[in-house]
């Protein structure tokens, strides 16, 4: 499998193409929310309480259904990811 490297909360982290940000933060033991995650099925992003800050898209983003890309740096919690999921909640 191809090796991304990505940055989750500023430290340097890899992950397999094809990874969703939930699973590439879970080997790293970050925990990110869920309610509707499920590793057995496809993602559906419907509740959004897994939502992470991704450097260059401005808009919350899905992480039980965003894919991993090289260079993607990613920031999992601070106040705005978690009024968002109050809000979600």
């Amino acid at each position: 499998m191809e090796q991304l490297n990505i940055i989750i909360n500023g430290k340097p982290a890899k992950g397999e193409k094809g990874d969703t940000i939930v699973k590439a933060a879970s080997r790293y033991n970050i925990k990110i929310p869920t309610l509707c995650h499920d590793p057995r099925i496809e993602p559906f992003s419907s509740c959004y309480i897994c939502v992470v800050e991704v450097d260059g898209i401005a808009t919350l983003q899905p992480a039980c259904s965003t894919r991993i890309t090289e260079g993607m740096r990613i920031e999992t919690n601070n106040d705005r990811i978690r009024k968002a999921r109050k809000t979600a909640l």
